[in-house]
């Protein structure tokens, strides 16, 4: 038998070896192997250093000198004003902030009502958000079920709860000098673990005026486009994608901080929630009986993590569940802790809250509700009277009103997707909603295509080996990196039970046990989602197994200076990743800019530079001075999605987000026009795949009618269906777009005329007619020149054409059938062979246009 000492020496030893390889392979790997280049760019450096003299500014202020509380708060205020609005979201978070307050206030009002609000105290902060929160959301969901919740009305809404609130408390305080007052009267080491985690949270708030993902654009930054329309959020607006389909009550809740001219309102109200997360999850490590110092110490650690923080620079939902299913799991601890039934009748309104988020919250919460059933069992004597206080619902009459209005909150939001797609939660259990009697509505599709892959043994030995050391093969997991701390901390801890299984607390025991389902979910998804799937999606469970395990490990091993330095090497190795790296791909904040004069309406400019850059901006002014209509279309999707129309890719719905039956035929296509008011096309005049030759079909035929307006830009061109009364077939069908162009073509031109070489070759389909033509132009460098023209390699045309322009009509096809065209010259240049220019290619004739009929 080990003495304790040796055991303690050894263990010690132990996970200093694994921290240093963890986070060797993670230096090696990861923040060498693909992100050295995003290292060394004046973003990142410009922009860190930038930091680091704000938060040494911010920790001498703090610390060393000895500033009165008011002078204090004055020098922090105005050094974040700074730093805020050198990267130009001053006005933003300003905003945003002013929100969250009334948000704060509301809850506060009515927790000092029913005498349940300590001032400054952690906990009734977080309480009264919560309370505020529901509050604000029943109100917002059954105005906009009336028909009343645009914009404007739930910014009216906020104002007239604000003045209520302040009708019932005239003492209006703000929470965050609460937060203050408790900051300015901690020890030093609280104080500078608290300015790291505020650095962090500024970063975010950096990073939302430049990182932009493909997501957020997509349906988070557009919300007047893909979320609210003429009079609310329950509005039809005929988008087939179910991304658009989700359960939204986050959108919702910004809905008051969006379509004010950046997207930068948008992320601020993300970080907002990665700041409360960061409270709560210090809270929680208070709450466990761990000391303050290593309760900031661990939240800075978990704070760091690149999945975690930088998912508040986007405008997706993960830090919005994230905070609602840790808080479930706060609640149920308070419960087993506290012995009070109050605290299980609020985590399930965190739980009903949680299911207005991300679809993993109806993964997650379930697992926490099992795991602490199980764990109750097993510790039965420890918990024997935890159900008896449930019974007295007038006991916790704030807690079951709470739970009502929570409960209602997740109904109106299942309604949302009721009422558009026919199934109350979309796109996940179709079969089963199906067999309860719901019908699904045009055009969505039962069940999404679920991505898995099975490994065999060896393969997932590889495949864990790489998700631990070497995740840089898995793109999406390493873009939104969850770290590999988890990991180390649940091997410290089967060290903990293992060698020292008389020193744990059972209610640290009984927490870890009540984690075991969630800890298998994570196992298994991560197991088989190709490639690790997004890191993003682990983040819950994530935070709260580490906590579980950095409160079973503390007792042993928190005041060893060796698992100290262990941790603290993970949190430097995750602050630098998470600095260079985005679910953007962008890197760092900014290149440092003493401009104080920027507008905070940066999006603006960088759209207008955008779509000038990208051939749109004459499309763009177009679409702004008219309504905001449906287009569909084809081209950069990212950069499509920014324009001021409700737009959808149409190779994106022919995908596991959409419905492909769409595509299919002629006529699916115009009975989803027709369902969804399309009235813009948006084409590019390069070629569009012939997978999609039935929708061109149906897109040409429109461009053809004399009512269509047409909006030529650089790169692309708008054909507004607006006026058009009823779709009409035409015998010409100009077939350009629908062309595969196989060989000796040239990229396209003016209006998609193109050059063609000495040999062509192109695949299309022919009209009812069996006609094709082609019209073009002879340079002047020949005379004249041989043309031979092939159908399915046999010869249909031969004839003589004079410099000049042209127009062959020949029409030997095949009617109604795919055809190769071939066509031959008897001559070719090179234009910079004969002095004319530098162009090297070699040239035939000059191809203009080609139909057929």
């Amino acid at each position: 038998m080990l003495s304790i000492k040796k055991k303690y020496i050894i263990a010690s030893f132990t996970l200093l070896f694994l921290s240093i390889v963890f986070n060797f392979f993670s230096i090696k790997n990861i923040l060498y192997g693909v992100y050295r280049w995003h290292f060394v760019q004046p973003e990142t450096i410009q922009g860190g250093l930038e930091l680091i003299v704000l938060l040494f500014c911010m920790i001498v202020f703090n610390t060393v000198v000895n500033l009165e509380r008011k002078v204090a708060l004055g020098v922090n205020i105005l050094l974040i004003i700074v730093y805020l609005k050198l990267h130009q979201v001053l006005l933003p978070v300003l905003t945003v902030y002013l929100y969250i307050e009334i948000i704060f206030f509301i809850g506060k009002t009515l927790l000092i009502k029913l005498n349940q609000y300590k001032e400054k105290c952690l906990f009734s902060i977080i309480n009264s958000f919560m309370v505020g929160f529901s509050i604000w959301s029943i109100c917002a969901l059954l105005l906009s079920i009336l028909g009343q919740g645009t914009f404007w009305d739930l910014r009216i809404l906020t104002l007239v709860l604000l003045s209520i609130s302040i009708i019932f408390n005239r003492q209006f305080s703000l929470v965050s000098y609460e937060l203050f007052v408790k900051f300015h009267s901690a020890s030093n080491f609280l104080k500078i673990g608290s300015l790291f985690i505020w650095i962090l949270v500024l970063i975010q708030f950096a990073k939302s005026n430049s990182a932009l993902d493909y997501d957020s654009i997509w349906y988070g930054l557009r919300p007047e486009q893909v979320l609210i329309g003429q009079n609310s959020f329950f509005d039809s607006l005929g988008l087939s994608m179910y991304v658009h389909y989700y359960p939204k009550l986050f959108e919702l809740f910004l809905a008051p901080i969006s379509n004010l001219g950046d997207h930068s309102f948008i992320y601020a109200g993300t970080t907002i929630f990665l700041f409360l997360l960061y409270l709560l999850i210090y809270l929680f490590f208070k709450t466990v009986n761990l000391s303050e110092n290593k309760s900031i110490l661990y939240t800075g650690l978990l704070a760091s993590i690149p999945a975690i923080c930088n998912m508040a620079s986007t405008a997706k939902t993960d830090i919005f569940t994230t905070f609602f299913i840790v808080l479930v799991g706060y609640y149920l601890f308070l419960w087993i802790h506290k012995k009070s039934g109050l605290y299980f009748i609020l985590s399930l309104c965190a739980a009903f809250i949680s299911f207005g988020g991300k679809l993993t919250s109806y993964l997650y919460v379930p697992l926490l509700y099992i795991g602490f059933l199980i764990a109750i069992i097993c510790f039965k004597k420890m918990n024997k009277h935890l159900l008896i206080d449930l019974v007295s619902v007038k006991k916790h009459k704030m807690g079951s009103i709470l739970l009502i209005v929570s409960i209602l909150v997740w109904l109106l939001v299942c309604y949302r997707t009721l009422k558009l797609t026919g199934y109350p939660i979309y796109p996940v259990a179709g079969s089963l909603w199906g067999m309860m009697g719901f019908d699904l509505k045009y055009p969505f599709i039962t069940d999404m295509e679920l991505l898995s892959t099975k490994l065999s043994f060896f393969d997932m030995v590889l495949h864990w080996t790489n998700i631990i050391f070497n995740p840089a093969q898995y793109t999406h997991y390493i873009m939104v990196w969850p770290s590999n701390l988890y990991v180390f901390l649940f091997l410290a801890t089967v060290i903990v039970i293992v060698l020292f299984k008389n020193h744990i607390k059972s209610e640290a025991l009984f927490l870890f046990i009540s984690l075991i389902p969630i800890m298998l979910s994570v196992i298994y998804y991560v197991s088989t989602i190709p490639e690790g799937g997004d890191g993003n999606y682990f983040i819950g469970p994530i935070i709260l197994c580490s906590i579980v395990f950095l409160n079973t490990i503390d007792p042993i091993f928190g005041k060893i200076r060796i698992f100290q330095i262990a941790l603290i090497l993970f949190l430097i190795v995750q602050t630098s990743l998470m600095f260079v790296s985005h679910f953007s791909w962008s890197w760092g904040t900014a290149v440092f800019n003493a401009d104080l004069t920027k507008t905070d309406f940066e999006s603006v400019i960088r759209k207008e530079t955008l779509f000038k850059q990208e051939g749109l901006w004459e499309i763009e002014q177009y679409i702004k001075e008219g309504k905001n209509y449906n287009c569909l279309g084809f081209g950069k999707e990212q950069t499509l999605n920014e324009l001021s129309c409700r737009f959808e890719d149409v190779p994106h719905i022919n995908s596991r987000y959409g419905n492909f039956e769409i595509i299919k035929t002629k006529e699916n296509f115009l009975k989803y026009v027709k369902w969804a008011n399309v009235k813009y096309f948006i084409m590019p005049y390069d070629n569009v795949s012939g997978e999609y030759k039935e929708v061109m079909k149906v897109i040409k035929n429109y461009e053809l009618d004399p009512d269509t307006t047409i909006i030529k830009d650089k790169m692309f061109y708008l054909i507004d269906i607006s006026n058009v009364a009823e779709y009409k077939e035409y015998n010409k069908f100009v077939n350009v777009e629908s062309m595969e162009y196989l060989e000796g073509w040239y990229e396209p031109e003016n209006n998609n005329a193109r050059w063609m070489s000495k040999h062509s070759k192109l695949k299309l389909e022919s009209g009812e007619k069996g006609r094709i033509t082609i019209e073009g132009q002879v340079p002047e460098v020949y005379s004249t020149i041989d043309i031979i023209i092939s159908i399915n390699n046999n010869i249909i045309d031969t004839r003589r054409l004079e410099s000049g322009d042209f127009n062959i009509k020949v029409d030997s096809l095949p009617i109604n059938q795919d055809v190769e065209v071939n066509i031959t010259l008897s001559d070719s240049f090179v234009p910079k062979d004969l002095n004319i220019n530098a162009d090297e290619r070699e040239l035939g004739i000059y191809v203009t246009n080609i139909s057929v009929e």
